[in-house]
C-alpha cells in the first residue's frame, strides 16, 4: 500500500511555549545600542580629547591662525622713514637705513615663528625693480625671543639697512613698501596686515 497521508490540520493549536513564525514576518532588530549612559560617556570622551589637543597645541599658534584671519580693524600704526643722515650715494650704489618704530605696548615680527604663521616685516621696491635696480638688505634687527609666541619679535625702534645696485638714475624720490602686522602685548590681539609707503630720496639727500 502507498504511504499514509497526514490528515492533521496544519492550523491546529501548537503546544504552549512555541510560537509559529511566518516567512513574511519582518525580523526584529536589536535596540539602538547608544543608550543615555553610553551617549553621556561618549560625550565625556570627546571633550577630553579636545582638552588634550588644546593643551598640546601651543596657544600662540592657535591665536595666530584666528587673529590672522579675523584681525581687529584699526589699531595703532607703525611709523617708518629713512633715518636722518643715513642715505649716501656713490658711483654705483645708494645705501641707507629705514627706521621702524612699533607703538608702545605692541610688537611686530622679525621672522615667521617656529610654526610659520606670523607675518614679519618685509620691504619691497617695485618701482626700482622694474628698471633693473636690485635692493639688497645689508642689515636687519635681531629682535628678541618671545617664548609665549615662539618667535623673534620687535618692540620699540630698530633700523633696517639697504643698498640699491646700481644707483638709480632718477631724480627726486622713489618709494619703498613695508608690509607688517603688529599685535598687542597684553591682549594678544593682532591687527590686520598693513602696507606702509616710505619715500626714499634718490638724489642722495638724507631726510
Amino acid at each position: 500500500m502507498g504511504s499514509a497521508l497526514d490528515l492533521r490540520d496544519s492550523h491546529a493549536p501548537r503546544r504552549a511555549g512555541r510560537r509559529p513564525v511566518s516567512i513574511l514576518e519582518s525580523p526584529k532588530w536589536p535596540e539602538w545600542p547608544l543608550r543615555p549612559k553610553r551617549i553621556q560617556a561618549f560625550g565625556y570622551f570627546a571633550v577630553g580629547c579636545l582638552a588634550v589637543g588644546a593643551a598640546l597645541w601651543p596657544a600662540g599658534t592657535v591665536q595666530a591662525q584666528t587673529r590672522g584671519r579675523r584681525g581687529v580693524r584699526g589699531g595703532p600704526a607703525v611709523v617708518a622713514q629713512v633715518a636722518l643722515g643715513s642715505l649716501v650715494r656713490s658711483a654705483d650704489a645708494i645705501s641707507f637705513r629705514i627706521a621702524v618704530e612699533v607703538p608702545d605696548g605692541h610688537h611686530g615680527y622679525v621672522d615667521k615663528g617656529d610654526d610659520g604663521f606670523f607675518i614679519p616685516f618685509s620691504f619691497s621696491f617695485p618701482g626700482l625693480e622694474e628698471v633693473g635696480v636690485v635692493a639688497e638688505t645689508t642689515s636687519t634687527p635681531l629682535g628678541v625671543r618671545d617664548q609665549r609666541v615662539r618667535a623673534q619679535v620687535l618692540r620699540g625702534r630698530a633700523d633696517f639697512a639697504f643698498r640699491l645696485v646700481p644707483a638709480p638714475q632718477v631724480a627726486g624720490a622713489t618709494t619703498a613698501g613695508l608690509r607688517y602686522q603688529i599685535c598687542n602685548d597684553v591682549t594678544g590681539i593682532c591687527y590686520p596686515p598693513k602696507v606702509l609707503q616710505i619715500p626714499v630720496a634718490a638724489d642722495g639727500q638724507g631726510r
